[in-house]
């Protein structure tokens, strides 16, 4: 798939240090937003047109990518956004269920009332992304809801985890808002929202964990029949 005829994913960025950062952050949005989609090529020259930028930048914003998961580099083909497979949605889906848990668990008695702020008003631009059907702005809105919930849990190396799967995570959210509709979305979220207001390490714990298992099953409802079962275990 070749890049976006214009650079408005690098222009909208905000300004980093070095290029490669920012095309980096360009070429990941554009993945959660769906413009290029699980198994597209990334084409070095194209990407590095479209954004009028030289390809070295865009060769290391690749390397960046490779290491947080959304894209893949295979022999003889090239760089591709990662694809989706029946392994990855176990193993993503498998670490997340558990490591969202503990962050909600320990979130429940840490929470502030900005923190819980923060939260609704993250639900509330959902439901305003899906009145406007748009799946893009909504995948960041879902992403940042789940980091404020992991801020509060107050844990360095639970936060750091969180990060090595929080690239595959993003994508494989953004695959669901093609399978799912988006007037759904908000309302899986409040559970958890409900959860930490109550300040119940046990109940936010269930709400976050269930969240997990509900996205797993949009995924795998997607894919044939005989392999979901050897999937979900």
């Amino acid at each position: 798939m070749v890049a976006p005829s214009d650079s408005s994913i690098l222009l909208e960025a905000p300004r980093f240090r070095l290029l490669s950062q920012q095309v980096a952050f360009a070429l990941r949005r554009a993945i959660l937003h769906g413009r290029y989609r699980p198994g597209d090529r990334l084409v070095e020259h194209d990407v590095a047109t479209a954004l009028n930028v030289s390809r070295a930048p865009v060769r290391d914003a690749f390397r960046q990518l490779v290491q947080e998961g959304l894209v893949t580099v295979f022999p003889h083909r090239g760089a591709v956004v990662t694809p989706v497979s029946l392994e990855m949605i176990q193993d993503v889906f498998d670490v997340r269920s558990r490591l969202e848990g503990l962050a909600a668990r320990l979130a429940a008695t840490r929470i502030t009332p900005a923190e819980l702020e923060r939260a609704e008003v993250l639900i509330a631009a959902m439901e305003e992304s899906a009145r406007s059907r748009e799946p893009g702005p909504q995948v960041e809105q879902d992403l940042d809801f789940h980091r404020v919930i992991l801020q509060a849990s107050g844990r360095p190396v639970l936060i750091e985890a969180m990060e090595v799967t929080s690239g595959r995570a993003g994508l494989l959210i953004s695959v669901t808002r093609r399978q799912a509709p988006l007037d759904v979305v908000p309302g899986v979220h409040r559970p958890i929202l409900e959860a930490l207001r109550s300040g119940d390490p046990d109940r936010a714990e269930a709400a976050a964990r269930e969240h997990v298992e509900y996205g797993r099953g949009v995924l795998l409802s997607h894919f044939p029949s005989e392999h979901r079962n050897d999937a979900a275990r």
